[in-house]
């Protein structure tokens, strides 16, 4: 969560351009340590892994796959 407390219009901006591209976007969740997370075609990513993507422009498939992780369902 503290990514987010630090860039939270950084944060939004990578959501939204999630979207706008086509991407499902899960409402954010918090895991038991409280690190925030989205679930982002069906791979969680942290907002920190999700700025990390932005900052380097590889907000795509390939970046999220590297990065995400398959929720356990």
């Amino acid at each position: 969560m503290k990514d987010y407390l630090k860039r939270p219009l950084d944060v939004m901006d990578a959501l939204r351009l999630l979207r706008r591209s086509g991407f499902s976007v899960s409402l954010p969740n918090q895991s038991a340590d409280g690190v925030m997370f989205f679930e982002v075609e069906g791979c969680a990513l942290t907002v920190a892994q999700i700025l990390e993507l932005r900052d380097t422009k590889k907000l795509d498939r390939v970046g999220i796959r590297q990065f995400g992780v398959k929720p356990l369902k």
